[in-house]
């Protein structure tokens, strides 16, 4: 049996009433819980007419409400019947207010989803890095990174566009401001713009790394780029990095003593002498085998030279400059060393101060077979 209002139907004044009460319930494209109360009221109130349309109607609300609930499936299914019973010029318009704010409803669903996901990856790592710090064996790095980087510490990233060897230079600092060493470049080239337009990092020593025989510790950085706008407590900007601070190498040294007169000058080196001789037999476990005429202080010079050749087996040029490095260091307190001008292998002339200047010379098998003062400072 047809459902739908005909032309003949229309002229009546139920099916005139019914077709209002229906484009002012869809007008928005929604059926509300207010909307279908309305509705039920209605065809309650023309049960007894013999128009199909409301038959229909009524059917299909009692079976909607009969749980008291209405569910979105259940809205549908009764707005679908009123675009059933309608005419087929104001069906159109209905269904077309359906749609709409159907996809209205889809997009706003959409976008809200959108929000929150975004809303969720802002604190997620746009981009993650895994590599070993460049430069710690430069300009005094190695020991910082010796005495004060270690594993799981937190580190920082920060630009160092002064620098004149490469325009993507970061830097990577400790807690406690000072410089570790660099990014290496490979990366620094990805990083650097990320840092430069305002994203924010997160950055940890991993491990510490030595090569085989080395004593230097290479850190192993872990660093993460996120998003300028995240919250996350370790995502940090260039301005949460720590100032920059000056490495400290060494202790300061003790003040100068006094001067007197030259007894006590003569004293103090008698004793300073006496006093690295016991420090060196005990720390180098014996003396080399020496003339037993050999002055303390020549004997001093001879012994700390002879434990720098122990622990250095390079060949001789190599062995002169690595020399030189490790005794212009103000540990040693020996500040220049030469190879003499003597054709004999293991011949050295040593400035060692306080003691002067020594000439040294050692056998093929690294026994001293000489060693006496060649002249004052």
């Amino acid at each position: 049996m047809r459902t739908s209002i005909t032309k003949a139907q229309r002229q009546t004044a139920a099916a005139s009433e019914l077709i209002v009460l229906c484009q002012t319930m869809t007008s928005d494209g929604h059926l509300g819980d207010e909307e279908v109360i309305a509705l039920r009221d209605w065809l309650a109130t023309h049960r007894e007419s013999d128009l199909p349309a409301i038959a229909f109607l009524t059917k299909t609300v009692e079976m909607i409400l009969a749980d008291g609930k209405v569910t979105p499936a259940e809205r549908l299914a009764l707005y679908e019947a009123i675009e059933t019973v309608l005419p087929p010029d104001i069906r159109v318009s209905v269904k077309g207010a359906r749609v709409m704010a159907d996809r209205i409803a889809k997009n706003e669903q959409r976008m809200a989803l959108e929000a929150e996901r975004k809303e969720l990856s802002r604190d997620f790592a746009v981009e993650t890095w895994d590599f070993p710090v460049a430069g710690v064996m430069f300009e005094g790095r190695a020991d910082v990174s010796r005495r004060y980087a270690r594993e799981g510490d937190v580190t920082y990233l920060i630009r160092d566009r002064r620098n004149r060897h490469s325009r993507h230079a970061i830097e990577v600092r400790l807690t406690n401001g000072m410089q570790v060493g660099f990014v290496p470049e490979e990366h620094a080239v990805d990083i650097a713009p990320l840092l430069d337009s305002g994203d924010r990092h997160g950055a940890t020593i991993k491990i510490l790394w030595k090569w085989e025989g080395g004593d230097i510790p290479i850190p192993i950085v872990v660093a993460s780029i996120f998003r300028s706008d995240a919250t996350r407590p370790d995502a940090l900007l260039e301005s949460d990095v720590p100032a920059a601070q000056k490495a400290i190498l060494f202790p300061p040294s003790s003040p100068a003593p006094r001067r007197t007169t030259s007894n006590m000058k003569l004293l103090a080196g008698g004793v300073g002498a006496f006093v690295l001789i016991i420090v060196l037999l005990v720390g180098f476990g014996g003396t080399p085998d020496v003339p037993p005429s050999m002055s303390p202080s020549t004997l001093a010079a001879a012994i700390k030279f002879r434990a720098l050749l122990d622990n250095h087996r390079e060949d001789d040029t190599e062995r002169q400059a690595t020399f030189r490095k490790i005794l212009t260091n103000r540990r040693f307190r020996c500040d220049r060393i030469t190879k003499t001008a003597m054709r004999e292998r293991g011949s050295w002339s040593v400035t060692c101060s306080p003691f002067g200047v020594f000439a040294i010379q050692f056998n093929e098998a690294g026994s001293l077979v000489k060693a006496e003062r060649a002249g004052k400072r």
